[in-house]
């Protein structure tokens, strides 16, 4: 066997070994992928069906009123149904203008139950509205 014809074979088998592995890496990126959006979505839903529990209402009530937090709870159901995103600042100009609560609550609001952990459902940051 000449040396081109074993550099050759060499050659060949690295390029298949090459393919296979590639193969294997992007099955395995592609897998852990899904795992993580499955479990971000998993994750997701959790969030929104405790928001929309009344055990979020139990948590918050001390600090803020019950009508506000179901005003709240009222615009992510909103949302859902209406399978639209809401903006923070609509949500913001809705609670301050429209219920007329202090801008001030609801920023303090926003900040503690940390709005941009919705942020599939709830568009934009705090940072927009100040």
């Amino acid at each position: 066997m000449s040396p081109f014809s074993t550099t050759l074979a060499f050659f060949i088998k690295f390029l298949i070994f090459d393919e296979i592995f590639k193969n294997f890496l992007s099955y395995i990126i592609v897998r852990r992928l899904l795992l993580d959006y499955n479990t971000n979505l998993v994750d997701f839903i959790d969030l929104i069906n405790f928001t929309l529990h009344k055990d979020f209402l139990e948590k918050w009530r001390h600090k803020y009123s019950i009508k506000f937090i179901k005003l709240f709870q009222l615009k992510i159901l909103d949302s859902l149904s209406k399978r639209k995103v809401i903006k923070i600042t609509s949500l913001y100009n809705y609670l301050t203008r429209k219920c007329r609560y202090c801008p001030d609550q609801v920023l303090n609001f926003f900040e503690t139950i940390d709005i941009s952990i919705y942020n599939p459902l709830i568009s934009g940051e705090i940072s927009e509205i100040k």
